[in-house]
């Protein structure tokens, strides 16, 4: 098995807006269409691909005439991935790291991820995922499902990593509270600031005021795992 290096920051970075442009570009002459700005998964990989490794990726994928589904592919040229675990690396998990609520950006809900002072290490794999004629993520490392919907547990021995200041900068606070009943009876519940601000159709002002209201405290997203499992 090849030695996989780690990295504290993408080797590929400086290439992300460049990777951008040749992605959008490859599906426009390609008639293929993206999620509107603001849900396209795939800016958020585009610092994982050398330039030669998504020209790799893109030539495999045009030859096999753009299709449906989920495409992975073994790439010429570098490539890095956040994703920890078997799929990676074989016998290593990360079942037992703690893990934190963040958001990832791109119109994804928060997802959870491990906490590492090197998050990138090295891989030979992309994917594409397209269905109904859109392009819904391109990404390297090998295929893994949606954290959503994982019915073989993947995500419980694999998990994507972040540096804990990048960790910092995305975490979504889970709250903890006291709401006293009619009756004075003391109730606790558990929410993220993501749900509340869904309910509150983006108002930060409002979810603050009722935070602020019903004496709220920040939890860790294991305390939050825990108390809502009780």
């Amino acid at each position: 098995m090849a030695i996989l290096l780690s990295y504290k920051t993408s080797p590929f970075t400086q290439h992300a807006a460049r990777n951008e442009q040749t992605l959008i570009n490859f599906f426009e002459n390609n008639n293929v269409a993206m999620p509107p700005e603001g849900a396209r998964h795939f800016i958020t990989h585009c610092d994982e691909f050398s330039p030669e490794a998504l020209t790799s990726l893109l030539d495999q994928y045009q030859a096999d005439g753009c299709p449906e589904g989920v495409h992975e592919y073994n790439l010429s040229g570098k490539v890095v991935t956040r994703l920890h675990g078997p799929r990676v690396n074989d016998g290593l998990t990360t079942k037992y790291e703690e893990r934190y609520l963040i958001q990832r950006g791109q119109g994804r809900p928060p997802e959870t991820v491990i906490a590492y002072s090197k998050p990138f290490q090295t891989d030979t794999r992309g994917v594409v995922i397209q269905f109904g004629g859109i392009v819904w993520t391109v990404h390297s490392g090998p295929i893994m499902p949606k954290m959503q919907d994982d019915p073989e547990g993947l995500w419980l021995e694999n998990s994507l990593a972040f540096s804990s200041k990048e960790i910092e900068e995305k975490q979504v606070p889970c709250y903890k509270w006291v709401d006293m009943g009619e009756c004075g009876s003391e109730q606790i519940n558990i929410a993220t600031r993501y749900d509340m601000l869904r309910a509150a159709e983006g108002n930060e002002e409002e979810v603050d005021n009722l935070l602020a209201e019903t004496f709220a405290s920040i939890i860790s997203y294991k305390e939050y795992c825990r108390i809502k499992s009780l």
